[in-house]
């Protein structure tokens, strides 16, 4: 009978396990389904079936592809901000080129006067805004949205706030740090932009 109950109580705590996992996931996808109802943006969800976050190139797979209509270089979003774009699409999937990739640029605004810049990422959710003169007013906890100006990204999609900034008398630029908004390396649902 100990037997039994020991058994039985072990396969309980795997149903709860499983419960509580299945509770956060609903939450979660509820969240989603919220912010979307209240976006101006067309928005397809997805699911991340695949990450490849090591070295210079950093990628996700989604479960998304040509049959949901997704397209290559459309924006990926989750409800923090931007996390990508996609770079090749299947029938099925996409692979997401990640904001924290080596190779990634966008172009931004921050500031006080909403200056144009460029995000480049660094190291890891970090990443350098360049191309902002000296002489404009950007200080750190700023938000950094999209500039609007590329094909790609629809404008003011948060993409990161001011960390630090710093001048060099030797350069023409602030030096500025930005943290990106969205929680890149925990998505399991993103948003795909149409």
């Amino acid at each position: 009978k100990n037997e039994y109950l020991i058994e039985s109580v072990s396969q309980l705590r795997l149903l709860n396990t499983e419960l509580i996992h299945l509770k956060y996931e609903n939450d979660v996808l509820r969240k989603m389904l919220s912010f979307k109802e209240v976006s101006p943006l067309s928005l397809v969800g997805g699911t991340v079936v695949n990450s490849q976050l090591s070295g210079f190139i950093q990628t996700l797979t989604l479960n998304s592809g040509k049959n949901e209509g997704i397209e290559i270089n459309l924006p990926i979003i989750d409800m923090d901000g931007l996390i990508g774009k996609t770079i090749t699409v299947g029938d099925r999937a996409s692979l997401v080129q990640l904001i924290t990739d080596k190779n990634f640029r966008v172009s931004i605004r921050t500031g006080e006067n909403w200056n144009l810049g460029l995000y480049i990422p660094s190291h890891g959710k970090f990443g350098n805004i360049e191309g902002i003169p000296k002489s404009q007013k950007v200080s750190p906890g700023d938000l950094v949205v999209t500039s609007g100006i590329s094909t790609i990204y629809p404008k003011d999609l948060p993409v990161a706030k001011i960390v630090s900034v710093n001048t060099d008398s030797e350069r023409p630029f602030l030096q500025i740090v930005a943290e990106v908004s969205a929680d890149v390396y925990n998505s399991d649902y993103v948003f795909i932009v149409q």
